[in-house]
C-alpha cells in the first residue's frame, strides 16, 4: 500500500511553504486498541516497527517480538525543531505523528527518543494513541474522547501521569479513586487495605503504630510504686513489665529508688517498652486501646475506661455539678461520698465460720491515739484511732491484709460482736435482779 507523508513545520491546518512531500510503499499499518505499528522516523534512519500481523483467517494478531522492517531508498528529511508527519491512507483515515529532533526538554533528559502517534476521528469519537521509545524501553499511552447524545467522556491510559504547578483544580460533581490498596468514594469515605499515614498502619477498620522506645518515669510512677510497696494496690503483670527497672522479675523498694533517682535525673533511664496503639472503628469497647506483650494495657469505649493501673491525684464522681457524690483527694487522702457498702453477700465469700471469741478484752486492750498525717499541718485538727507499730497496743483483729491500715469493716464487726457480749451480761444482771425481788 502506498502513503503519502507530508513533513512540515506547521500543522496540517496551517500548513507552510517548506513542507515536503514523500511517497512510501509499504504493507498497510495496522492498530488494535493500544497497539499499532509503527512509522519510525529519525535523523539516521527511516523504518517501519510490526507490532501486529494479519493472519490467514484476517485476525489481526499482536507479535510476540516487534519487527523492524527498513525503509529502502527513501530519505525522509525532518526540519529542525518541531515536525508535523501527516499520513494519508488509500480508504481516508488520518495519521498524525510527531516527531521532536530538538527542543529543551529532550535535549535535557532524553539521549535518544523515537515517538509515533496517531489520531483516529470517528463520529463523535477523537482517540490519540502515543508509543515512545527511550533507549531501549518501550511505553505507550493514549488519550480518548467521547461525545454520545448529551453524555460526554474523557479517558488517559498511561504508566505514569504527572500534575505540576501552582493551583490544580478539580471541579467536579462526583468524583471518586480506585486504586489496589487505597480509594476514595464519590462521597468522601476513604477506605485503605495497607500502607501508611503519620506513622499510622491503615486498615479498613483499624489504625494502629507500633511504640517502642524509653518509658518516661515521671511522678505517677513513684506513686504507684509507693502504693505497691505499702501493698496498697496490686502488682499487676504490666506493672512487672514497666516497673521492673532493674531486672529480677521483682516490683520492689529498688525498683521504687531507682525510679526516683531517675526522675531527679540522678540515674540514667534504660528501660525499653514497646507495644501497640490501636483506633479500631468497629470495636465499641476498645475503640482506643494500648496492648503490651499482647495484653490490654488501657482501652476507651463506649464502656468507658477498662485499665490494670489508673493512677491520678483527684477523683470526682458525679452525674450532677451540684451533687457529687463521690471525690477522692489525693493530696490529703481523704475519700467523700454519701455511702460506704462492704459487698456481704455469700456467693462473694468461702471458708465461712461463725466467730465465737470473746472480744470484750480485745475492745478493752486496745489504745485510741489522737495524731496528724505527716502531710497535715501541725495545726490540722487531730485525728482519733489506732496506730500501727510495735509499740501501740491495735487489735490484731483490725488489721488490714498488708498490715498497713486498718480494714474497718473488721472493726466494726468487732464492735457490733463487743456490744452484742455487753448486752448479754446486761440481760443476765437484770434477770438476777429480778429474781432477786421476787
Amino acid at each position: 500500500m502506498q502513503y503519502k507523508i507530508i513533513v512540515d513545520k506547521q500543522p496540517r491546518t496551517n500548513p507552510s511553504e517548506e513542507k515536503k512531500e514523500y511517497i512510501v510503499d509499504i504493507e498497510e499499518l495496522r492498530m488494535k486498541g493500544n497497539i499499532c505499528d509503527e512509522l519510525v522516523i529519525t535523523k539516521d534512519e527511516d523504518y517501519v516497527m510490526r507490532r501486529l500481523e494479519l493472519t490467514e483467517y484476517h485476525i489481526l494478531k499482536i507479535l510476540d517480538e516487534p519487527i523492524k522492517q527498513p525503509l529502502q531508498d527513501i530519505n525522509i528529511e525532518l526540519f529542525e525543531g518541531e515536525n508535523y508527519v501527516y499520513i494519508l491512507d488509500m480508504v481516508g483515515n488520518r495519521f498524525y505523528a510527531e516527531y521532536l529532533i530538538k527542543n529543551e526538554f529532550n535535549s535535557m533528559y532524553v539521549t535518544e527518543r523515537r515517538l509515533t502517534s496517531a489520531i483516529n476521528q470517528l463520529s463523535g469519537e477523537i482517540e490519540l494513541n502515543v508509543t515512545q521509545k527511550l533507549d531501549e524501553e518501550m511505553t505507550s499511552a493514549n488519550i480518548i474522547l467521547k461525545i454520545n447524545d448529551n453524555i460526554s467522556e474523557a479517558k488517559i491510559n498511561a504508566d505514569k501521569i504527572s500534575f505540576v504547578g501552582k493551583i490544580l483544580d478539580f471541579t467536579t460533581n462526583n468524583m471518586s479513586i480506585t486504586s489496589d490498596n487505597f480509594s476514595v468514594d464519590k462521597d468522601g469515605n476513604i477506605m485503605a487495605k495497607s500502607g501508611e499515614i503519620g506513622g499510622f498502619k491503615l486498615g479498613e477498620t483499624e489504625f494502629s503504630t507500633d511504640i517502642e522506645g524509653l518509658y518516661n518515669f515521671n511522678i505517677y510512677d513513684v506513686r504507684n510504686i509507693i502504693a505497691m510497696q505499702k501493698g496498697l494496690i496490686g502488682k499487676s503483670s504490666i506493672a512487672y513489665k514497666v516497673y521492673d527497672v532493674n531486672g529480677d522479675n521483682e516490683v520492689d523498694l529498688q525498683d521504687g529508688q531507682k525510679i526516683i533517682r531517675i526522675v531527679n535525673g540522678l540515674d540514667e533511664n534504660t528501660k525499653n517498652v514497646q507495644g501497640i496503639f490501636k483506633i479500631n472503628s468497629k470495636d465499641a469497647k476498645n475503640f482506643l486501646s494500648i496492648l503490651c506483650g499482647g495484653s490490654l494495657v488501657v482501652s476507651l469505649g463506649t464502656g468507658g475506661i477498662n485499665t490494670q493501673l489508673l493512677s491520678a491525684e483527684n477523683i470526682v464522681c458525679s452525674t450532677s455539678s451540684q451533687d457529687i457524690a463521690i471525690a477522692l483527694n489525693g493530696t490529703t487522702g481523704e475519700i467523700s461520698g454519701k455511702n460506704f457498702n462492704n459487698t456481704s453477700l455469700e456467693s462473694t465469700k468461702k471458708n465461712i465460720e461463725k466467730f465465737n471469741s470473746d472480744v470484750l478484752d480485745t475492745v478493752k486492750n486496745a489504745e485510741i491515739y489522737k495524731f496528724n498525717y505527716k502531710i497535715e499541718d501541725d495545726r490540722d485538727k487531730k485525728h482519733i484511732g489506732f496506730v500501727i507499730g510495735e509499740n501501740y497496743k491495735t487489735p490484731e483483729e483490725a488489721i488490714s491484709n498488708n498490715g498497713q491500715a486498718i480494714d474497718i469493716y473488721s472493726m466494726s464487726s468487732i464492735l457490733w460482736k463487743a456490744v452484742q457480749e455487753l448486752t448479754a451480761k446486761v440481760e443476765k444482771l437484770e434477770q438476777e435482779v429480778s429474781n432477786e425481788k421476787n
